[in-house]
């Protein structure tokens, strides 16, 4: 999280040794339901249609779990996720 950390109130841990471990960070832009049939058919260019509309938040998941919502922006040619709200839970 750009800009500092998040430590849960009344923490005082050190989690300096915990700063190398590899964690699965992913956008969920949407999700959809296909056969096997359709998913035998994707190819390049195929158009996948998901249950969000364009210009919807993105949901924020590390190693599954939800931490942050945030919109698609495009920043020389690639696209990345401006977080909009955190999630605390």
């Amino acid at each position: 999280m750009a800009g500092g950390s998040y430590l849960p109130e009344g923490f005082y841990g050190d989690l300096s040794i915990l700063q190398d471990v590899p964690m699965v960070v992913e956008a969920e832009m949407g999700r959809s339901n296909k056969s096997v049939r359709e998913v035998l058919k994707i190819g390049e260019g195929s158009v996948l249609d998901f249950d969000k509309e364009a210009g919807e938040q993105v949901d924020l998941k590390v190693n599954g779990h939800l931490i942050a919502r945030g919109e698609v922006v495009e920043i020389e040619g690639n696209y990345g996720v401006r977080i909009t709200e955190l999630i605390y839970s």
